[in-house]
């Protein structure tokens, strides 16, 4: 927020050191998953297949079938963390606890798009 704050009118002027208004936490909040998730999640969902070697048709299509369910994971991990983080949690747990989400996050993005069968599905693992 701090680099966008001279570009983007909508917020007041902040003082550093104090903690953000309510009206900026929502507002990042509601910027990061409007603009910047739906962009990011569908550059991996349609980069993904194409570095397996699918074409670009097949790719397009995985990322059209993915990106709802995987909109929906990261509202359920980042939105609320983003919520709490920027009044609550102290600067120095910030990261420790982002990365701990974003653990949780890349195990469920990993089952999300994994549609590999696996050993289990195969017969093979009991």
């Amino acid at each position: 927020i701090e680099r966008w704050r001279g570009s983007v009118s909508i917020l007041p002027p902040h003082e550093p050191g104090q903690p953000p208004t309510t009206r900026e936490v929502l507002l990042k909040v509601a910027v990061s998953y409007a603009c910047w998730a739906p962009v990011c999640n569908s550059a991996y969902l349609t980069a993904m297949p194409l570095l397996r070697g699918e074409s670009l048709a097949a790719a397009v299509d995985a990322a059209r079938r993915s990106l709802g369910r995987l909109m929906l994971l990261e509202a359920a991990c980042f939105a609320p963390y983003n919520l709490f983080a920027f009044r609550l949690l102290p600067l120095p747990l910030r990261a420790p606890v982002q990365s701990l989400i974003a653990l949780f996050f890349s195990v469920g993005l990993a089952l999300l798009t994994d549609d590999e069968p696996t050993l289990y599905e195969e017969g093979i693992g009991g």
